[in-house]
């Protein structure tokens, strides 16, 4: 009778144990990705240059790229079985999103001949209308329109942005063309984004230069080197800002004003050029609307682009509110834009002794409020850390390092994505790399180096308070919880 009773339960453990639902784990060997079980079942060969996990409330869905083609999958962890939602169906490009309407994932499918498709429990055709990016079986792509290509599929991509405007990515960059496929100015440009003030208007990126497009031809500024052009449109995403006014830009080594058509407005005669903020000027009622630089003088410029003030300084850095902050040999002065009058007092607020001060030609130091600069105006940005003692994390040249309150390197520049998590224990702690290889970390003071406590291989690393745990976002879009040790602490 003992041993009957220890076979049925080895047997009823058996069955509870093959009843257990398995996770999908999505794996990498080599450059390629598959998907298997966490006990080790294998659901996707790696033959896929990348899959998406897509968790919705009822089904997880898998999106899996290979060379030319997409594939559609669902994974029921009860049944531990993988199926093919798209049926053996050729797509060239599967989206989701939530629809807040219908308060559900919307997944959509396109072909390589343009037609679109809707997830429903099975594929639906959509009416399609405009263009719209197809790709053939070689990997390049052409525009299309109601299952027709307008254009040869020679491109490297195709991005819809607008209904009368394309963007085509060729060898050298992308180019606009318009409905008719004709190609807008024959520019070429690395990055385009939206305005939402002027929807026929778009900027462009080339490098360093920046630029205004538009297919009906309202604003046609090349891509140029400009003055704080991130200032000057106003980006998040797109572009809200204000595209009629001047623009500082640099031609033939000297620097001018131009306005959103190109036109000349002051000369191309200056060593320095830089605009005052439209929202200092209204709020404020600046008369001053751009600052010049001849020599060791610069000429403070009306809304008519006429010189009306002479002012000595160094260098400009920027405007703050109704100042500007220009450096006059080794301090940083606060000078008033109404009556240009400087002092070396210095306003960060009630309590700050110092501040992170940007300048418009971009680049970031730290300064008293006596203008001592405490770190020059090197580095890309600088993060202060007033958790305990004050210190910066401050990026050169691409590589992040740490420095003391007095602007003394305590770290090299030798990490890339340090974000402080703070002070837990005797140990601070840091998100060590960019978004795809970030790990943890913490600061071993006594050598200097940031340790990494884990592989580079989250989104992010954040840390919990409520859990006293990190998290750590993973690449299939799960998050699970780190110790102080950077082990996996599993759920109960």
């Amino acid at each position: 009778m003992k041993h009957l009773a220890n076979y049925l339960m080895v047997f009823v453990m058996m069955i509870s144990f093959s009843s257990i639902a398995q996770k999908a784990e999505i794996f990498q060997d080599g450059n390629k990705y598959g998907l298997k079980t966490d006990f080790g079942k294998e659901l996707l060969p790696a033959d896929y240059v990348m899959i998406k996990k897509c968790k919705t409330d009822t089904l997880d869905y898998y999106i899996a790229e290979m060379e030319g083609s997409v594939e559609f999958y669902s994974y029921s962890p009860k049944r531990r079985d993988i199926f093919d939602e798209a049926q053996k169906q050729a797509f060239t490009q599967i989206k989701w999103a939530y629809n807040e309407t219908i308060k559900k994932n919307e997944f959509i499918a396109t072909d390589s001949k343009g037609n679109k498709f809707k997830f429903e429990g099975h594929w639906t055709p959509m009416k399609s209308k405009g263009m719209v990016a197809c790709k053939d079986k070689s990997g390049k792509y052409a525009v299309c329109e109601g299952g027709k290509s307008l254009t040869e599929y020679i491109y490297n991509g195709i991005n819809v942005v607008s209904i009368d405007m394309i963007a085509a990515k060729t060898d050298s960059g992308w180019i606009a063309m318009d409905s008719k496929m004709k190609t807008v100015y024959g520019w070429s440009f690395d990055e385009i984004h939206k305005s939402d003030e002027y929807p026929e208007c778009f900027i462009i990126r080339k490098g360093n230069k920046w630029g205004i497009l538009s297919v009906d031809g309202t604003m046609n500024l090349p891509p140029s080197e400009m003055k704080n052009p991130k200032g000057m449109f106003d980006f998040d995403g797109d572009s809200y800002a204000e595209l009629k006014r001047g623009y500082a830009v640099k031609r033939n080594g000297k620097w001018g004003i131009v306005d959103e058509k190109n036109k000349t407005l002051v000369p191309f005669d200056y060593d320095n050029a830089y605009m005052i903020d439209d929202f200092a000027i209204e709020q404020h009622g600046l008369k001053a609307h751009a600052i010049v630089q001849a020599g060791g003088e610069w000429k403070v410029l009306d809304e008519k682009w006429s010189a009306f003030k002479t002012v000595k300084f160094d260098k400009w850095l920027g405007v703050h509110g109704d100042v500007a902050l220009v450096l006059k040999g080794e301090k940083v002065e606060q000078m008033d834009l109404k009556t240009f009058d400087t002092q070396s007092n210095l306003y960060f607020g009630e309590y700050d002794e110092e501040n992170v001060v940007k300048t418009e030609d971009g680049k970031a130091g730290v300064v008293g409020k006596n203008g001592d600069i405490k770190m020059p105006f090197d580095f890309e940005w600088i993060s202060m850390e007033k958790e305990g003692e004050v210190f910066y994390i401050a990026e050169k040249n691409g590589k992040d390092g740490i420095y003391n309150e007095q602007g003394k390197l305590l770290v090299a520049h030798d990490y890339e994505g340090l974000v402080s998590l703070g002070t837990i224990g005797e140990k601070h702690y840091f998100q060590i790399g960019h978004a795809g290889k970030a790990a943890l970390g913490f600061w071993d003071k006594s050598t200097n180096k940031l340790v990494s406590l884990t592989e580079g291989k989250y989104k992010s690393v954040n840390y919990n308070a409520a859990k006293k745990a990190f998290s750590a976002h993973t690449k299939d879009d799960t998050y699970i919880h780190l110790d102080h040790a950077g082990n996996v602490v599993e759920e109960k």
